[in-house]
């Protein structure tokens, strides 16, 4: 174990501090090859901010012919907060910055953090709809740096997809692909990281 040189930690929202949403109803309503198809149509430009949210949540009805108000309600009802994760940032608010980089829709994206009022956890909460770009940019990254005032090797990033860990260690940060607290709380005390 390391004495910890951190100065930011910078969490995933989804699949970390919140179940996974989307891949969550998608996989419950559609076979993987028109997930694919949705995913490229609708979730990149949605997560971009080039496609309002109810343009995504219009669709998705009439493909199963319910109203854009019922699927956008299962979606905030797949949305359930982590609060042992909840309780680790708490831990660790004070002695890190912390901040969210998240890809997703704002106005959905910001009810779902306002209903648990997470907002003041966080010295910074970049979504990637309101950036106008995904984890899929390096330049995500750069932006949820300079918004915290921080070098990358003074950063840790958190992500349950690997590959935006890749992205984030490729920029210089320190990379922890999350499966679960107990794994999440031993890989930050081996960076010398104890809320």
């Amino acid at each position: 174990m390391e004495n910890s040189r951190y100065k930011a930690i910078v969490f995933d929202f989804f699949g970390v501090l919140s179940s996974e949403v989307a891949f969550a109803w998608l996989s419950k309503h559609f076979s993987g090859e028109k997930m694919a198809e949705l995913r490229k149509v609708y979730i990149v430009p949605i997560d971009k901010g080039d496609l309002p949210e109810k343009e995504w949540f219009d669709a998705l009805g009439k493909l199963l012919s319910v109203s854009s108000k019922q699927v956008r309600d299962e979606w905030l009802g797949l949305a359930t907060i982590d609060q042992d994760m909840i309780a680790l940032v708490r831990r660790l608010k004070g002695s890190y910055k912390l901040a969210i980089l998240s890809d997703a829709p704002s106005p959905f994206f910001r009810e779902v953090i306002a209903k648990d009022k997470l907002e003041n956890l966080f010295d910074e909460i970049i979504v990637s709809s309101e950036v106008h770009m995904t984890k899929e940019s390096p330049g995500s990254y750069r932006f949820v740096l300079d918004k915290l005032s921080i070098s990358p090797e003074d950063a840790i990033f958190i992500d349950d997809n690997p590959a935006n860990v890749d992205r984030a260690l490729s920029l210089g940060m320190k990379g922890i692909i999350f499966s679960g607290r107990a794994k999440l709380e031993s890989d930050l005390s081996d960076l010398g990281v104890t809320p």
